[in-house]
């Protein structure tokens, strides 16, 4: 197992681990995105590739939500995974993806519009196999 993957499955499984990538990492990541462009991040590309999805939030005002994600790519489509599965409730970006089916995606200063979809059980054990 890649130590990508070993650090994610332990991390992604605890609700401290939930904790500190929702409050500490995510919002870091944001803003470090941000100010370089995708050249920093805290969680340390290129071994941790990240992106910034931005997708409609689901309440009456239609804010915009930002999350910093971590990403794997095939061709042109792009994986990102629900970091919480189980737990309390899904995060915003999850929600905002289920109601719209889309979202801007930032990969380093290219901003572009993707579709989304929930993966077919081949693919969740192709690209999440843990």
């Amino acid at each position: 197992m890649s130590l990508r993957r070993a650090l994610a499955r332990r991390l992604g499984k605890t609700r401290l681990g939930v904790f500190a990538i929702k409050r500490v990492i995510a919002p870091l990541d944001r803003f470090l995105y941000g100010f370089s462009g995708g050249r920093i991040v805290s969680s340390g590309t290129p071994l941790f590739p990240t992106l910034l999805l931005t997708t409609a939030a689901e309440d009456e005002e239609g804010k915009a939500h930002t999350t910093a994600l971590l990403y794997h790519r095939d061709g042109e489509r792009l994986i990102v995974a629900n970091a919480n599965p189980g737990f309390d409730n899904p995060p915003t970006w999850v929600r905002g993806l289920r109601q719209h089916a889309s979202g801007i995606v930032q990969l380093g200063r290219t901003k572009a519009q993707y579709s989304a979809r929930t993966a077919r059980t081949k693919e969740i054990e192709l690209y999440w196999p843990f």
